[in-house]
């Protein structure tokens, strides 16, 4: 083969590879752009545990599948997933944690002698909070799983788990 016709090659390789990648993307997103059949889920936190409190079906267009790192390290934060039965992933979106409140301002202990204090970061997580997340419309056996650091102050940066896996039962609409 001559190095012009190997050029070639390549450049023909590496077309086929972006178009596969970009494939095998659009396939692990599969949202559309525009408004579909979505669902908003109302999730209740409390005494540590959640629970899917209301289901509310609607059309809207969906922020776009968010990906995690690929860096071999460990994902901290907060996100959710719908998943089939099989556990494969249709959607996933990262957020803020819904649960966590943070505030910073004076030290509540105070200053020696009155002087004024540098601000301090308090954090707290309440024991009872109700937060709805936005999805698209489930099919029989999917399930809503929450995905977080630990609940504790302080901890936002460590490793996420699975803290939830919720049934999404079919909505029936008379």
């Amino acid at each position: 083969m001559t190095k012009l016709g190997s050029t070639r090659a390549g450049t023909v390789l590496g077309i086929v590879g972006v178009l596969l990648l970009f494939t095998l993307a659009a396939d692990a997103q599969d949202i559309p752009s525009g408004p579909i059949a979505a669902e908003r889920a109302v999730v209740l936190f409390e005494g540590g545990g959640f629970a899917l409190q209301e289901r509310v079906p609607l059309r809207t267009v969906l922020p776009p599948f968010d990906g995690l790192p690929n860096d071999g390290l460990e994902a901290s934060g907060f996100w959710y997933e719908l998943q089939d039965i099989e556990g494969r992933v249709h959607y996933r979106r990262l957020m803020g944690n819904p649960l966590r409140i943070a505030f910073e301002g004076p030290d509540p202990v105070g200053g020696e002698n009155g002087a004024p204090q540098s601000p301090v970061r308090l954090e707290y997580i309440p024991d009872r909070h109700v937060f709805s997340l936005l999805i698209p419309a489930a099919s029989s056996g999917d399930q809503l799983v929450i995905f977080s650091s630990p609940l504790k102050p302080g901890a936002q940066n460590q490793a996420a788990e699975e803290v939830a896996r919720l049934d999404l039962l079919p909505i029936v609409i008379p």
